[in-house]
């Protein structure tokens, strides 16, 4: 929903993810043993994959068409080598254990996806601030898993990660740094293995947030002369244009968001308490230790800075209705 522009701290943390991945959770060697068992167009594609690797974690996204058309195109289906990424095949992993399942799920496995999703991939979200989707920011980008061991299940609490490009269709992919997207469960099961136009991550001059709930001015109107929150109407917009963009045809956001009317009452109700007066007043009371900066934040009961919006779920709602309203 937010942008995230690739400065150069964004490039180094790719760097380092990228180095670690290679030289400490031996991807290439997995990737060789996958290949080795491989014979045809299969054992072309990963041996593609094993010279590529390095340029691939780390690759712009903005890159990928041109490096798909010039490396990996002719896999495609209809392509001169196509290859059915979904054919099964009985293959043993790094432990020898003799495994069957599609295709590309024996490359994800090779490139240490568990290990990634895990521990690498996490350990960069939250340097980049991000705990909610950054898909639809109305839920946090993590859940319980259960996962077994040798004496017990267990449940522990990882990130959700989507892929940009499907892992289905470009398995190659299936580990790239800026293919990797933290999103909630419902939107991560709901684009499923479709591919969407929206991009996570922007250059310099591109819209970091393109975006804006409205409350409709009727709606608030009708809500203050009954009181009933169902009385709100809330609106998903385009900046530049006013209108419904594209992004809600893909993820949906204006029917979810009317879900999310208390909420809105919230920040009406906050409205009409914290003004101008009430604001000064509770600063000077010396009863609040809340520093300067962090004032609106309180006021709202949420994060109130556009580069914040991404970590915590519905800040990026809150911090529009409140902007409209004067509140902040």
């Amino acid at each position: 929903m937010k942008k995230i522009l690739v400065t150069d701290e964004i490039r180094g943390m790719a760097k380092d993810y990228a180095m670690r991945l290679l030289n400490q959770e031996g991807a290439i060697g997995s990737l060789r043993h996958l290949k080795s068992q491989l014979t045809g167009n299969e054992a072309k594609y990963v041996e593609r994959i094993i010279r590529n690797l390095p340029a691939i974690l780390e690759m712009l996204p903005w890159n990928y068409t041109n490096f798909h058309q010039q490396h990996f195109a002719l896999f495609d289906k209809g392509g001169a080598r196509a290859i059915d990424f979904s054919h099964r095949f009985l293959l043993s992993d790094d432990g020898g254990s003799p495994k069957e399942k599609a295709f590309y799920m024996h490359i994800v496995a090779a490139l240490k996806y568990d290990v990634v999703q895990q521990k690498l991939f996490p350990e960069c979200v939250r340097k980049m601030g991000i705990r909610a989707c950054v898909y639809c920011n109305a839920q946090y980008a993590v859940s319980a898993k259960k996962r077994k061991t040798d004496r017990s299940s267990i449940y522990r609490s990882t990130y959700n990660i989507d892929h940009w490009k499907p892992k289905n269709h470009y398995p190659y992919l299936a580990v790239a740094f800026y293919n990797l997207y933290p999103c909630c469960t419902t939107c991560n099961q709901g684009k499923s293995y479709t591919e969407k136009d929206w991009c996570m991550y922007a250059q310099v001059g591109d819209m970091l947030n393109p975006y804006k709930f409205l409350l409709d001015d009727m709606s608030l109107l009708n809500y203050l002369l009954t009181w009933d929150a169902e009385q709100l109407k809330i609106d998903f917009v385009d900046k530049t244009t006013g209108l419904r963009p594209d992004y809600d045809k893909d993820f949906h956001v204006q029917k979810l968001y009317n879900n999310f009317k208390t909420e809105v009452e919230d920040v009406i109700w906050r409205n009409r308490i914290y003004n101008a007066k009430m604001v000064e007043a509770m600063q000077q009371s010396g009863v609040y230790k809340i520093k300067p900066q962090d004032t609106n934040r309180f006021i709202i009961g949420n994060y109130d800075r556009e580069e914040d919006v991404m970590k915590r779920p519905l800040a990026k709602l809150t911090q529009d209705i409140a902007r409209q309203l004067g509140l902040i």
